[in-house]
């Protein structure tokens, strides 16, 4: 399967809105989504989400390509620029896509001497707990169980 990559733009309601192919993510997970889309005259947008893939292929494949499957696609939207982004010119847009992990770091007990409240030089926190953001389950990474 390709990486995810951006398969269309299109002017809507004054802002770009451009497709993300996730193919190769699993449905129901979360990704979060960021880049850029600029064309030669100035015009740009930047456009940051994070969505969840959907639970089933949403764009059908394309018949006249030999072997082609359906399609995990999502939306993201981005504020254009002063510059207006005009048809006759090609779009380059720049996209990043990453699973989405949360992370609990655990605090340590406070240093003799320290302000209270006030992490001092110094303070360190390390992983207690890790899960990846999955469709409503949270599964927790076993290495960080208590």
């Amino acid at each position: 399967m390709p990486e995810p990559y951006v398969t269309s733009a299109t002017i809507t309601g004054g802002k770009l809105v451009l497709s993300v192919r996730l193919d190769e993510f699993k449905p129901n997970e979360y990704v979060e989504i960021s880049g850029q889309a600029t064309q030669i005259n100035g015009a740009f947008a930047y456009f940051y989400d994070i969505q969840q893939v959907p639970a089933e292929p949403n764009v059908p494949a394309d018949t006249s390509v030999p072997n082609d499957t359906d399609h995990y696609d999502v939306y993201v939207t981005g504020a254009p620029s002063p510059h207006q982004f005009r048809g006759d010119q090609d779009v380059s847009a720049v996209a990043r896509v990453a699973r989405v992990w949360l992370t609990v770091l655990e605090g340590q007990p406070p240093a003799t001497g320290s302000v209270q409240g006030q992490a001092p030089d110094g303070s360190t926190w390390k992983a207690k707990r890790v899960s990846q953001i999955n469709g409503g389950s949270w599964s927790l990474d076993s290495r960080f169980s208590q």
